[in-house]
C-alpha cells in the first residue's frame, strides 16, 4: 500500500504502525476474525495442522481458541464443533450451546467429568471456565448426574469439580 493508503487505514483504527515500521491489527479480535475467515477456506487437513498439535495429539492449541469460536459462527456445517467435541471437548463450551442438542451437551459434559474422575484430575480451575461448563451443560440430566455423584463417597477433588460447576 502507498503511504497515503496507510495513513487512511490508520484513521479507521484497524491498523497500527509500531515503532519499527511494522503494521499490526489494532486489536487481537480483528486478527482472530480475519484468521478465521482465511482458515475456513482451507482444507480440513490444513485446518487440523494449524489448530492442533497434530499428528502428536489433536488437542487444540490455546492460541487458536478465539479463532475457532469465530470460525464456528461463520460455518454452516458442524464439522468443526463435532471434531472439537471428539478431541478436545472442554473447548466446545466456547461455542453457543444452541448449536448442540441438550442430549449432546449432557453427553459432552458427562464425558469430561467421567474422565476427570477416572484420572483423578482437577477440572479447569478457572472460575469462568467452570461457569461456562455449567451454562453449557445446564439441563435436568446434568443436575441429576451431579446430585447422584455427590450422594456417593467421592475423592475430594471430584467432589469439588462437580460443586464448582453447580
Amino acid at each position: 500500500c502507498s503511504q497515503d493508503e496507510r495513513e487512511r487505514l490508520k484513521l479507521h483504527g484497524l491498523w497500527e504502525d509500531d515503532s519499527s515500521g511494522n503494521w499490526t491489527f489494532a486489536h487481537n479480535n480483528l486478527r482472530e476474525y480475519f484468521a478465521a475467515c482465511w482458515l475456513r477456506r482451507q482444507s480440513w487437513e490444513q485446518i487440523e495442522r494449524y489448530i492442533s498439535w497434530a499428528p502428536k495429539t489433536k488437542k487444540v492449541k490455546p492460541s487458536w481458541m478465539n479463532v475457532l469460536a469465530y470460525m464456528a459462527k461463520m460455518k454452516n456445517s458442524r464439522d468443526l464443533q463435532d471434531w472439537i467435541a471428539q478431541y478436545d471437548p472442554t473447548i466446545v463450551t466456547l461455542f453457543e450451546k444452541e448449536k448442540f442438542s441438550e442430549e449432546e451437551r449432557f453427553s459432552i459434559f458427562k464425558r469430561i467429568y467421567d474422565q476427570h474422575e477416572e484420572d483423578l484430575t482437577w477440572a479447569d480451575v478457572d472460575y469462568d471456565a467452570c461457569k461456562r461448563m455449567g451454562a453449557f451443560a445446564s439441563c435436568g440430566k446434568a443436575v441429576e448426574y451431579i446430585l447422584k455423584k455427590l450422594s456417593k463417597k467421592l475423592h475430594l477433588r471430584q467432589e469439588k469439580n462437580l460443586l464448582r460447576v453447580m
